[in-house]
């Protein structure tokens, strides 16, 4: 079963197409890429314009498309939604707590970066490190 395309993230409707680059051999068509194009809808407040997205296959194309960023920091994502990628270090709410702390998700358990089991309710991605150094540290 072939994965359906999400909605824009941006305008949420507008117009997509899947279109394929094919390369004729002499013998057959052979595809080349996968474009995913989407002209987003026009608004008032969204200059209209298109997005264009390439795969080596319609999969890959779609999967491309499909993938959402992650949330910046500051926002806050339910356990219950989903879980942030395995092993990877996040701030953690600790609702029975109420501590923000650092931890990582092995798919099922939260674990504290200091080897202890946490329950947490909501994560977010850490934030990203300073541009710049600090006056006076090198």
């Amino acid at each position: 079963m072939k994965e359906e395309l999400k909605p824009c993230p941006f305008c949420g409707a507008g117009e997509t197409q899947l279109i394929p680059a094919n390369h004729w051999t002499g013998m057959q068509n052979v595809v080349l890429s996968v474009t995913v194009r989407h002209w987003c809808k026009r608004d008032d407040n969204w200059p209209q314009g298109h997005l264009d997205i390439k795969g080596n296959t319609e999969a890959e194309a779609i999967a491309a498309w499909n993938r959402r960023a992650s949330p910046s920091a500051g926002q806050w994502i339910a356990v219950t939604e989903r879980l942030p990628d395995h092993h990877r270090a996040v701030l953690v709410w600790r609702h029975k707590d109420e501590v923000i702390d650092r931890a990582w998700c092995d798919g099922e358990l939260w674990h504290s970066l200091n080897g202890f089991q946490v329950k947490c309710t909501h994560w977010m991605p850490l934030p990203a490190p300073p541009l710049s150094d600090i006056k006076g540290e090198k």
